[in-house]
């Protein structure tokens, strides 16, 4: 990749970060069924919704770089969800897999890498064992491609260039359809079929959240907004990739 191509501006994630969108993912739960709108609103009780909110307020100050607020915030967040209690396991998990990718880019943007890959891992293997606890969390499973990414992230910054690009590939194998996005606790795995036909077993959704769903289960929009995504890897200002 040339210098000059490399000038481009790194876009936002655009899989739609669940931890801003959670009003996305969280009308999707409740359509599931019964069980998932006794679910839905169990986690948007005071108590662990304010883990989601103090969560929104983080990441911004990441972006910023203020890592002094944002570990206060992060502190208190982690206190909040030590402090829960009498909560399912499954809405814990769920916040804990919020919580340690938000650690985990504080600790990037600290320079902390190895750290910062532990926390990503912590997030990832939280999310998995929610899936299988609560089928109906499916959607949320999307999040695994955007963690090989940041992987691929650190990786970059440790000039690991084989590393990044499997951590690119396995993400892009995700979302084709080639991998599954991550494999449960008791053995199985979630792949991008059956997350297709968890939508495709919904009833009819509002206009705005059929497009939010678009950029999960149809193809096209999916592979476009992913490569948007991978392309932020590689196109940051004076980053060159050298040629094998």
């Amino acid at each position: 990749m040339s210098e000059a191509g490399a000038q481009a501006s790194t876009p936002r994630p655009i899989l739609k970060a669940f931890l801003q969108e959670h009003d996305g993912w969280l009308y999707f739960v409740a359509q599931s069924g019964e069980t998932g709108r006794v679910w839905e609103r169990e986690f948007r009780q005071p108590d662990p919704f304010a883990i989601v909110t103090t969560g929104n307020r983080t990441l911004p100050l990441l972006h910023r770089r203020e890592l002094a607020r944002a570990r206060r915030l992060l502190d208190e967040a982690e206190a909040a969800l030590g402090a829960l209690e009498e909560v399912r396991p499954s809405i814990r998990l769920v916040l804990e897999s919020l919580h340690y990718p938000l650690l985990a880019l504080y600790h990037y943007r600290a320079g902390e890498l190895e750290a910062a890959g532990r926390s990503l891992e912590r997030g990832a293997a939280a999310l998995a064992a929610a899936i299988e606890i609560e089928p109906f969390l499916l959607p949320l499973a999307f999040r695994c491609a955007e963690f090989e990414l940041h992987h691929a992230r650190i990786a970059r910054d440790q000039r690991r260039w084989g590393e990044m690009r499997r951590h690119i590939d396995r993400g892009v194998a995700m979302i084709d359809g080639r991998l599954p996005f991550c494999p449960l606790p008791g053995g199985g795995e979630v792949t991008l079929a059956a997350v297709k036909a968890f939508f495709r077993g919904l009833p009819p959704s509002e206009p705005q959240m059929e497009q939010f769903a678009r950029q999960l289960t149809d193809d096209r929009t999916r592979h476009r907004l992913f490569d948007l995504f991978v392309l932020g890897i590689y196109a940051m200002p004076g980053f060159v990739i050298p040629q094998p």
